[in-house]
């Protein structure tokens, strides 16, 4: 048997919700190994931030079809370098439209990454309902939809396909001010389970990653919270997106072809326990 290389080159992947953390340091990362590019985002700067990075990192054209672009693009026309698709996830008819342009300028879609969602913290006797729903609806709804969208077109094209979606370690682990985003992620890693179940017989696999704490400029969380954090960790550090990009790839290599409905832990070890808590006791000892 050969040493898994986990490549993806000549793949053809859509990225919900590239944004400017995660899932652009995959995008990023799969552009330079040959991974046939489609991004999308709610927010057209971001989006266009994005493919502009993307495109530099790869080979070949560093032509970026956008959606004018791509509702004129004909078969024939040379291969773009990214497609860049504007819409909302939480729109069925959005997540259709990425997927069938994508499969009628690339010929299929091989793999979904879902990394789309708008957290929203506070204590749960203060959030406004509006804030509740927009973490549901961008992340399990737009979950649902997307990925509904993608196996859809999987199980047409005949060819199987890898489906990533975004948990947390909120999922797993409660924490003050976190009622929307836990609850959603926990509703991620159902979903994940739920469609692994109907969509395996189809040879399509369907997993999460769940990251831990891998802040970005501009990240909500406070330097206190930040420091608790990492001090909690075995690894006594926290993530970088190069750390999620290493797990989403082998997810969506041909190697990981027996694993679905599986849960993805990225997070220092914070599933293991507290780090930051000192021994029980000093020298080993027996209590009756």
């Amino acid at each position: 048997m050969a040493y898994p290389s986990f490549r993806l080159d000549g793949k053809v992947a859509l990225i919900a919700g590239v944004g400017e953390n995660m899932g652009l340091a995959i995008a990023r990362a799969w552009r330079a190994g040959g991974v046939h590019l489609a991004l999308t985002d709610l927010r057209p700067e971001p989006l266009a931030a994005a493919a502009g990075e993307v495109v530099a990192a790869g080979p070949g054209t560093g032509t970026v079809v956008d959606d004018a672009a791509a509702a004129s693009w004909a078969p024939g026309d040379p291969p773009p370098g990214v497609v860049a698709l504007t819409g909302d996830v939480r729109e069925p008819a959005d997540c259709a439209r990425w997927v069938d342009t994508v499969t009628r300028i690339h010929g299929g879609l091989d793999i979904l990454v879902c990394s789309v969602g708008r957290s929203s913290f506070g204590h749960a006797l203060r959030m406004p309902a509006e804030l509740f729903r927009q973490e549901l609806e961008s992340t399990v709804t737009g979950s649902f939809n997307v990925a509904q969208a993608a196996g859809r077109a999987m199980v047409a094209s005949g060819r199987g396909g890898r489906i990533i979606l975004f948990s947390s370690g909120a999922a797993r682990k409660a924490r003050k001010g976190g009622a929307s985003h836990s609850a959603a992620k926990a509703a991620v890693n159902m979903l994940t389970k739920v469609l692994a179940l109907e969509l395996g017989e189809h040879d399509i696999t369907v997993n999460a990653v769940a990251p831990g704490l891998v802040p970005r400029s501009g990240h909500v969380s406070t330097d206190d919270y930040r420091a608790a954090v990492r001090r909690s960790l075995p690894l006594g550090r926290l993530g970088r997106p190069e750390d999620v990009v290493a797990a989403a790839t082998f997810l969506a290599a041909p190697e990981s072809g027996w694993v679905t409905g599986e849960i993805l832990h990225v997070d220092g070890g914070s599933g293991t326990g507290d780090a930051g808590a000192p021994a029980h006791t000093a020298a080993p000892r027996s209590v009756f």
